[in-house]
């Protein structure tokens, strides 16, 4: 119920209004305990509007959540350790030795393109007489040219080491 004197909301039943002190006759006490019930209800309204717009937000926050990951996991790139496809085997004694490096080309060249995703349209360039540029798409060509440099980057830079003390 609202105070008649300062308009602020008190409690039903209230002989005293608590913000401005306006003491309550009789009357207006009983006519507030009899607005109660249509005070409840109109509490109730409010809470269940509230609760829509939470469970509203909830779900728009689930939503936005879902889509933040799928195009997190759809657009992040994939990293190749090369170091794992060197093996070091060093050999020798008292200061003096040699280090063999091996580098697993072929296992690399398949991760390469599995982590490119064109394991098929290398399959396909292999077994096909015409020319990739003509039936790639630009964007598919230029994929597999990118994985192709990768890979002799890699090549070319193969050399043996030799340790000396």
């Amino acid at each position: 119920m609202k105070c008649p004197n300062c308009g602020e909301e008190i409690a039903n039943g209230s002989k005293f209004c608590g913000f401005c002190g306006y003491q309550l006759s009789e009357e207006e006490i009983k006519q507030g305990s009899s607005n109660g019930a249509k005070n409840v209800l109109n509490n109730v309204m409010t809470v269940l509007q509230n609760t829509d717009k939470k469970i509203l937000g909830i779900g728009a926050l689930v939503v936005c959540l879902a889509i933040g990951l799928v195009v997190f996991f759809t657009t992040r790139k994939t990293t190749i350790n090369l170091q794992d496809y060197v093996t070091v085997e060093i050999t020798g004694a008292d200061g003096y030795g040699q280090a063999d490096v091996d580098f697993d080309y072929d296992q690399f060249e398949i991760d390469v393109l599995a982590a490119s995703g064109l394991t098929d349209i290398v399959n396909q360039i292999e077994n096909s007489d015409e020319d990739p540029e003509d039936y790639l798409s630009s964007s598919d060509y230029q994929k597999v040219f990118n994985c192709a440099y990768a890979i002799y980057s890699v090549y070319a830079s193969n050399s043996d080491v030799v340790l000396i003390p």
